[in-house]
């Protein structure tokens, strides 16, 4: 799959603020995103209430649509980020029930607590936690098939939830990062001593929630230095004093430039 070098990312000052002083990306819930029928699918209700995503483009160039939806009056900033920007962390065979070693972006340190109510999460890397959205009028994939029941097992498919999106929004040229949190603890999923347990505990999770509606995740050290600065069209000197004063702070020595655009 083809992948940009570079991501972008509009968004308010208050927010910037929040990632240089945190150097964590936020993820959403998807029954928080601008479409409000992303979260549903076709057979298992609105189970993308689990997926958490967040949203970029690989438009180099400035979009009116997306400094006008995601900048308080195009007075905000795009962000650029080299892709996939996250510090991973090395999971243990073992460590957490897990049958191999393998590399993670979130740290199982802190989200694994010692009493094993961490969630279940997925997935961990490649083309499932990083991809273009696809646009389409094919309602079978705005709103996916994925649940499947057999006589011994059921399933849920979890790999087309937030995939796709309404032709309408093509302008946007989006980029998703995701996670799936199953809403199901470590200490429920080490406790399944049969497949017929474990089928009980797929049926009932249409009917669980998650204690949170966004999850962060931390910006690898090197690749935060490599982030830049577009300020919006309509920034005024006083907000341009403000980012300046931010970035001094917490990410001193990075590009920040003024948007090309001008407006009235």
């Amino acid at each position: 799959m083809y992948e940009p070098k570079y991501l972008y990312h509009y968004t308010s000052i208050e927010n910037l603020a929040l990632i240089l002083k945190n150097k964590t990306i936020r993820f959403s819930s998807l029954s928080t995103v601008d479409d409000l029928r992303e979260a549903k699918t076709e057979d298992f209700g609105e189970i993308g209430r689990f997926c958490f995503v967040s949203c970029w483009t690989d438009m180099k160039e400035e979009s009116i649509p997306l400094w006008k939806m995601y900048t308080p009056n195009m007075t905000g900033v795009r962000i650029k980020l080299p892709i996939r920007p996250f510090e991973k962390y090395k999971i243990s065979k073992g460590s957490h029930y897990n049958e191999k070693e393998f590399y993670s972006y979130i740290d199982p340190n802190i989200h694994f607590s010692k009493d094993g109510s961490g969630y279940l999460f997925s997935p961990v890397e490649g083309e499932d936690f990083i991809y273009k959205v696809g646009y389409t009028k094919e309602e079978s994939l705005i709103f996916p098939k994925i649940y499947e029941c057999s006589d011994n097992s059921k399933s849920i498919k979890i790999k087309n939830i937030g995939k796709y999106k309404d032709d309408v929004w093509k302008f946007q040229e989006e980029w998703r990062y995701k996670l799936f949190f199953w809403p199901i603890t470590m200490e429920e999923f080490k406790n399944i001593k049969s497949r017929e347990e474990q089928n009980g505990l797929l049926s009932k999770v249409k009917e669980k929630d998650l204690p949170f509606q966004y999850y962060d995740l931390k910006i690898d050290g090197e690749k935060f230095q490599e982030m830049e600065i577009l300020v919006g069209p309509r920034a005024n000197d006083a907000q341009k004093i403000i980012i300046e004063s931010l970035i001094n702070k917490y990410n001193k020595g990075i590009n920040v430039e003024d948007s090309i655009l001008s407006l009235r």
